[in-house]
């Protein structure tokens, strides 16, 4: 009888083909991290984004509406204690009374300071404190979560026409600094209301 002797894996074979299935496997397990990692910032990009987007777009609706003329002003100034913005709108009866400013009505937006919470109220009568507007008084409507809310009245100077700039900036989390897990986003608008000459 001829016995054969079988040939079998070496030590040192078989711990060269543990660790490289170890690195294989942690290859994979690392691609699969940042892959969800990946997914997730662009989860609170567009998060941030898209609530910005929705805030910006409330605003220039009722910013687009404002009425006066250069000594009846469309909007009250910045308080110096928080970002506050009143936009006047016609609210008289249909067809409207643009040049009538005794029947108006105001629709303020107002970012207490220390805040990041953007309020909106609406108003038959200008608010004098922009608190008015903020937590204190039910009804306030809650419009977003905003780091940086300012406006400002501008000029183009090619055009010659006067027209209000809009910017907000928002985070994922308004409480910690913008970094790749926590997005910060800005954006900023104009509007040129059609029923007003300043």
């Amino acid at each position: 009888m001829n016995l054969k002797t079988k040939k079998s894996l070496t030590l040192a074979e078989l711990l060269t083909a543990t660790v490289v299935t170890g690195l294989i496997m942690a290859a994979v397990a690392s691609m699969d991290f940042a892959i969800r990692q990946s997914g997730q910032g662009t989860t609170r990009n567009a998060i941030v984004t898209m609530r910005t987007t929705a805030t910006m777009a409330d605003i220039i609706k009722n910013a687009s509406l404002a009425i006066g003329n250069g000594t009846t002003l469309p909007s009250t100034g910045i308080d110096p204690t928080a970002s506050h913005f009143c936009i006047r709108q016609d609210a008289g009866p249909p067809p409207g009374t643009p040049g009538n400013y005794n029947d108006d009505r105001w629709v303020c937006y107002t970012l207490p300071a220390a805040s990041t919470t953007l309020y909106k109220c609406i108003d038959d009568i200008p608010p004098i404190d922009p608190f008015d507007c903020g937590p204190a008084v039910p009804g306030n409507e809650i419009i977003g979560s905003v780091d940086v809310f300012d406006y400002s009245l501008q000029q183009d100077p090619v055009l010659m026409e006067n027209y209000i700039e809009i910017t907000l900036k928002s985070r994922m989390d308004p409480t910690q600094p913008a970094s790749v897990t926590n997005p910060e986003y800005t954006l900023t608008s104009r509007v040129r209301p059609d029923s007003h000459s300043f």
